[in-house]
């Protein structure tokens, strides 16, 4: 049973969560969640009973879709970086058009997972004015 580490039909949301032992007060969800992928990977799996949708047939298919799809995303917000200074919630406005307020908090969540991604590479820099952090790809 694989809860919903891997799903048919979407990627789980890498949601923001509070980690004190950590630098800046937070857990890398997503950055956690693709190195699960890559432990998942090696596994002999032959079918994935998900946490709800249909089973997955196909492990190590589904795994290089999702990893595709992350580094789209990647992508997409280096593009958008490379000519604004913004913040995770302004950012996810950029990508997510029309959320409704639980959605929103996704999809912060999900850019932010991104942005650790972007930030460890050396890709995307970060800088806190006022407690507020702003992102772009160079400064």
């Amino acid at each position: 049973m694989a809860g919903d580490t891997l799903l048919a039909h979407i990627t789980p949301n890498p949601v923001l969560e509070l980690d004190n032992t950590s630098e800046d007060g937070r857990l890398k969800s997503l950055k956690q969640y693709m190195n699960s992928l890559n432990l998942l990977e090696k596994l002999p799996i032959n079918r994935v009973l998900t946490g709800h949708g249909r089973i997955i047939s196909d492990c190590v298919k589904r795994i290089a879709e999702i990893r595709v799809h992350h580094q789209l995303r990647l992508q997409k917000i280096v593009k958008i970086l490379s000519d604004k200074l913004l913040t995770p919630y302004q950012l996810s406005l950029e990508i997510y058009q029309n959320l409704d307020a639980l959605n929103s908090l996704l999809g912060v969540s999900e850019v932010w997972g991104h942005l650790d991604i972007l930030q460890e590479a050396g890709i995307v820099q970060v800088k806190s004015e006022d407690g507020i952090f702003y992102f772009k790809s160079s400064f």
